[in-house]
């Protein structure tokens, strides 16, 4: 993290947010209202790498075709990040920015480590705060320790991003130049060493293929391989549900809140869970903007639904 003296603007993105006056360049902070996220523990080496496996990872984030990836590393593994540059462009304009503005995009999430107490966004009554090492935002009304500074305090993180339909403000000296040029040499290398790899790999794959055509003359109709892909993708897509669902309901789950009962099924899934009092307000407000239908039944909570 680094101080924001003498720094542009910097503006928090949350719906709450007020209309914002001027024209100088700031730096964009997108709230978890505005980006999916996901942690992956994979040993991959570089960013290029994980940022192809980015659509994959996030694919319950939307179509990848109006989706922006982006990928920063945490400790041995990768965060991921997906966000719509179309509805981050429209709610701009809509508080009165010029997306042109933006000269760096940053995401709630890489304030984690200087996130100890809770901080208010402005013009809202909402707050951020930790829930489980994951930026999140809450009512302020609902946190046992109320904010007493700002988002805007912050410092700000040492790493960047580039917002596609902004405009970067600065110019580069002759270092950053020549570091930019020696990165691109070496990213050329490693996309040399891959794409090389790759060829023979699908040399590799379509050998196995006709091989497994030949052995399985049904398999060269398209029709039937058609059939086949649709069978096991309308499984997959079931599948892919049941693992959202569970991992949004084990995201309620904490030392406070226990989990009692589980249970899925072909027709929808039902949960259980125990809680004190003084956690219900905030566990209600996690699983309304987890989607998840919470009622309360005395001192346990039940989460209910059918897959669709």
């Amino acid at each position: 993290m680094k101080s924001q003296a003498n720094e542009r603007r910097i503006i928090f993105l949350h719906r709450q947010m007020p209309p914002i006056t001027g024209q100088e360049p700031i730096d964009l902070v997108l709230t978890p209202q505005f980006y999916t996220m996901k942690r992956d523990d994979l040993p991959i080496r570089f960013a290029f790498q994980a940022r192809k496996l980015a659509p994959s990872l996030l694919e319950e984030a939307g179509d990848p075709e109006s989706l922006h990836f982006e990928v920063l590393r945490e400790d041995e593994g990768w965060l991921y990040f997906a966000y719509r540059p179309d509805e981050v462009e429209n709610f701009l304009k809509s508080k009165g920015i010029n997306p042109q503005r933006i000269s760096r995009l940053f995401f709630a999430q890489q304030f984690a480590s200087v996130l100890q107490h809770p901080v208010l966004l402005s013009g809202s009554t909402q707050a951020l705060t930790l829930v489980e090492d994951t930026v999140t935002i809450l009512p302020a009304s609902l946190l046992h320790e109320q904010p007493d500074r700002f988002a805007e305090s912050l410092p700000l993180p040492n790493h960047s991003f580039s917002f596609p339909k902004g405009t970067s403000t600065g110019l580069l000296g002759r270092k950053e130049s020549l570091w930019l040029i020696l990165a691109a040499i070496l990213l050329g290398g490693a996309w040399l060493i891959e794409g090389v790899y790759t060829a023979n790999k699908a040399v590799e794959i379509q050998d196995n293929l006709s091989d497994l055509l030949e052995e399985h003359p049904a398999l060269q109709s398209g029709l039937a391989r058609r059939n086949i892909l649709e069978k096991y993708r309308a499984i997959d897509t079931h599948q892919r549900k049941i693992r959202q669902k569970i991992h949004s309901i084990g995201s309620l789950v904490s030392k406070e809140s226990k989990l009692k009962t589980l249970e899925v099924g072909n027709q929808g899934y039902r949960a259980i869970i125990e809680a004190p009092s003084s956690q219900r307000s905030t566990l209600k407000e996690m699983a309304k903007n987890a989607d998840l239908d919470l009622t309360e039944h005395g001192a346990e909570l039940q989460i209910k639904g059918a897959w669709q």
